[in-house]
């Protein structure tokens, strides 16, 4: 990588990795730890630990603001525990292809 990249663009880039959706806020945010960890020019605020791993409280308002914006598309799954499943929204394909 070169250069800075922001939060939203590391989010959008994860969920594209993983067949354009991704299952679980933790995941994601586990995920953008161990990219942070690997790729340091990557700008996401500090990792706390947490419950069930390292947590980012930018992590989490972007990801709450890219589903207000419609880039992604947030929805609820119902088991044991609930989760939430991140699809890319039509809206959000161009910053995705932007990124590519």
């Amino acid at each position: 990588m070169q250069g800075a990249v922001d939060v939203y663009d590391t989010i959008a880039l994860t969920i594209s990795a993983n067949d354009d959706q991704i299952v679980g806020r933790t995941t994601l945010q586990k995920l953008v730890y161990f990219e942070k960890v690997k790729f340091p020019e990557i700008q996401v605020g500090p990792y706390t630990a947490y419950f069930y791993g390292p947590f980012s409280r930018d992590v989490a308002k972007s990801l709450e603001n890219m589903v207000i914006l419609d880039m992604l598309d947030e929805r609820r799954i119902r088991h044991v525990h609930s989760s939430y499943q991140y699809i890319v929204t039509q809206k959000g394909i161009p910053t995705i292809n932007r990124l590519l």
